[in-house]
């Protein structure tokens, strides 16, 4: 091959004063390089002998910048007289030059930069034929340059940065995630140490510098890099990456140098954030059916709407709206939250509607899945506790996440008020009324065959009882129609001592050879006075006759076994009012004590007191007492509130040695327009009744009317008021004897000075 080239002597010509001369010139003019050219060592270049002439393959010279020019043009005349610089086109291979140039730009090593020059010579030389000629007097004379070469090439090509991949994670809900970065060679390998700059277009930043912009280099694997979401959307992420280039130096003698470094738009990818979440509540009352006077309660659980996550550290407040005095009629009519509504315009349009919240609840709330039980209160955010009342009807609960009410941190995530339906099913409740039962058997005490009666008077069911259907989607029963009034026996049973056999419980007995049930009859389940036994009719219009058949206790019990709207009950089977003792009196029968009473006055005007007076005819045992209780009743419906007694068994304490003896309660100031009922029971030192009277008797009852206010300051004083004892006195109690002759007289003449004394005491 070397003869061959001695036979191109033509070539010699064109070539004299071409690569191999660059030295010597730049020795010879080292100071007028117009572009800053200047000579490098011979440390950075290897010479080699072509055709009898000296020349060198390397780094040709220094730019001022310190980047090295590479000659692209054999056979040309050394000059560092450059025109201008043109850039090379982009290409992978063009890239892989940048590269090298500029990975080696400070390595002063011959054969490195050897192996460069003949890479570019290879790649851009502009009279590539005089260069394959000198390639192969390298080839031959120094080999080890092409082996360079060759090694270089790869290198660079496993460096050269031609494209970037994303690939995005989410990793907590939509909120957060990562995006791996890969820049990728030729191959598709990793190329590492390639600066790259990954943006966000969209409501999201990358966490380290909490900007849409992150810049770094890649790595021989994926960059991880971690954003969190700033709202919620559409979000676009993109990548660039940093690529070398290099320009021609047009001269005599054109050169190859390191140009600058370019950004390549690498892959994109659009993605979907969500920085706030939707809380749920889930809701449902413990109990259907709430007792007047307990608390209402509901249960409470937080939820997550579905592809959320809550956030951790987030507390979200819940709270709840209880109404009440809703009708039976209303239910079914659920009045349903609208999409967007807030909390305010939800609550105003029930208010519109008629509805108002008495009872309110709060629940907190830092993750989802959590239950707690609630507890009404009267005010929101308030302590006092909220019992339903006995003219509650129905309740619901309404409950919402208002967004104006959370923490500030809590507003970032939460955005949207949460809301509950109105009359939902789970959260709707129906209030029992506590009935309350006053009786009293018209005789205490009889002989065997004697007929028993009951006289009882029930308060506190609805109105209209009766009138409730039920509600199978509610899950609430229909008004009974009835209650049960039962008779009991107890007692020896053989003639002997039935005081073992008292009843002292308020439980019902089981039936055994000490106990009977004597009968049992049905009653309308309304507010009224009903009489059991005497004939009086039952539900079925049936007369009842009650025989005392033999000695021992009869008791009556009134039972309701309770409904949606009206709690059950049943009266005490020790309740001495209604319990009779049948005995064998020898003849004559003992004297028996007994009451008539009288309401003073019968009338009373708003602010005014009122009295009830007992006149006890006959002696009684030492340490006998009277009670008295008042109850109200209402002005229009006449239905006495016997739950709250206005006066409760007020006490008064009687002298044993008196035939007659007359007494009076405390004083009742009239509340409210209406009536008082007054109720006088006579007892024994050890509880048991000697005469009482049902309630309600027309004598008993005084009626409240308004004060008119010309009228205010025209009644007289309080203790200027005086009970009119001496007036006739409905008998009420039932004696076992008539008492006739001088002891009754005695007995009237005692009654009379009595009352005068007291009469005389009250003016003082």
């Amino acid at each position: 091959m070397h003869r061959q080239h001695k036979r191109r002597l033509g070539y010699l010509y064109t070539f004299v004063f071409g690569c191999a001369a660059l030295l010597a010139l730049a020795l010879a003019f080292p100071a007028f390089a117009q572009d800053g050219l200047k000579p490098v060592g011979e440390e950075w270049y290897i010479p080699y002998t072509f055709d009898g002439y000296g020349v060198s393959i390397g780094a040709m010279a220094d730019s001022a910048d310190g980047r090295k020019v590479y000659c692209m043009e054999t056979g040309e005349l050394v000059s560092y007289d450059v025109s201008h610089a043109q850039s090379i086109p982009d290409s992978q291979l063009a890239r892989s030059i940048a590269w090298l140039t500029q990975h080696y730009r400070n390595t002063a090593n011959a054969l490195t930069q050897a192996g460069i020059g003949i890479i570019i010579h290879d790649a851009y030389d502009l009279n590539p034929a005089v260069w394959k000629l000198r390639k192969e007097t390298l080839n031959d004379t120094h080999p080890e340059t092409i082996v360079r070469a060759q090694q270089l090439l790869m290198e660079a090509t496993s460096n050269t940065a031609t494209g970037a991949n994303l690939n995005m994670t989410y990793e907590v809900g939509r909120r957060r995630g990562y995006i791996d970065v890969t820049v990728k060679g030729p191959q598709g390998v990793n190329v590492a140490n390639v600066p790259f700059t990954l943006k966000f277009e969209g409501p999201a930043v990358f966490v380290s510098g909490g900007t849409s912009t992150f810049s770094a280099t890649s790595t021989s694997t994926a960059r991880r890099v971690y954003w969190t979401a700033t709202g919620t959307g559409d979000v676009k992420a993109s990548v660039s990456y940093e690529y070398g280039t290099i320009e021609q130096l047009v001269s005599n003698q054109d050169y190859v140098r390191f140009a600058t470094v370019k950004a390549a738009a690498g892959a994109d990818l659009n993605f979907a954030v969500r920085k706030e979440f939707a809380p749920t509540i889930g809701t449902t009352v413990p109990h259907r059916i709430i007792d007047e006077g307990d608390q209402v309660l509901d249960t409470v659980t937080s939820g997550i709407s579905p592809g959320d996550v809550w956030e951790e550290g987030i507390r979200v407040k819940a709270l709840g709206y209880y109404f009440d005095s809703l009708k039976h009629g209303d239910l079914g009519n659920v009045v349903h939250s609208q999409s967007n509504e807030s909390v305010t315009s939800y609550l105003a349009r029930l208010s519109a509607l008629g509805y108002k919240p008495s009872g309110y609840g709060t629940a907190l709330f830092d993750a989802p899945n959590r239950s707690v039980q609630v507890k009404a209160t009267t005010k929101p955010d308030g302590s006092e506790p909220y019992r339903a009342s006995a003219n509650s009807g129905i309740g619901t609960w309404v409950w919402v996440i208002d967004h104006s009410q959370q923490e500030t941190l809590t507003k970032e995530f939460v955005v949207k008020d949460v809301l509950s339906d109105f009359l939902e099913i789970a959260e709707t409740v129906s209030i029992r009324r506590k009935l309350s039962v006053d009786s009293s058997v018209t005789e205490h005490a009889v002989t065997v065959d004697s007929e028993l009666s009951d006289v009882i008077t029930i308060s506190g069911f609805p109105a209209d009882s009766g009138a409730f259907k039920g509600n199978t989607d509610y899950g609430l029963q229909a008004d009974l129609p009835h209650a049960e009034v039962q008779v009991f026996w107890s007692g020896s049973g053989n003639g002997g001592d039935d005081e073992p056999y008292k009843p002292d419980a308020s439980d019902l007995p089981q039936v055994d050879a000490h106990h009977e049930l004597v009968g049992s009859w049905k009653y309308a389940a309304t507010n009224s006075t009903i009489k059991v036994g005497a004939g009086a009719p039952d539900i079925l219009g049936d007369p009842v006759h009650i025989i005392a058949g033999k000695l021992g206790y009869y008791v009556f019990v009134y039972s309701f076994s309770g409904d949606a709207r009206t709690a059950p009950i049943h009266s005490s089977y020790s309740d001495a009012w209604e319990r009779v003792r049948v005995q064998a009196f020898a003849d004559p029968v003992p004297v028996q004590a007994t009451i008539e009473t009288h309401a003073e006055p019968s009338k009373v005007k708003l602010g005014e007191s009122s009295y009830d007076t007992a006149t006890v005819t006959g002696t009684v045992p030492e340490g006998s007492y009277l009670t008295f209780s008042a109850f109200a009743g209402d002005q229009q419906t006449g239905t006495i509130d016997m739950n709250e007694p206005v006066l409760e068994e007020f006490r008064v304490d009687l002298a044993a040695d008196l035939a007659s003896q007359t007494v009076m309660s405390s004083r009742v100031i009239a509340a409210n327009v209406g009536s008082l009922r007054w109720k006088a029971t006579l007892w024994t030192p050890d509880g048991v009744i000697l005469d009482s009277h049902e309630l309600g008797l027309e004598e008993e009852i005084t009626t409240i009317v308004s004060r008119a206010p010309e009228n205010a300051d025209d009644e007289p004083d309080e203790f200027e008021r005086k009970p009119a004892a001496a007036k006739e006195l409905a008998h009420t109690g039932v004696s076992m004897i008539s008492v006739f002759g001088v002891p009754a007289i005695i007995a009237l003449i005692s009654g009379m000075v009595m009352v005068s004394i007291a009469r005389t005491w009250r003016e003082k």
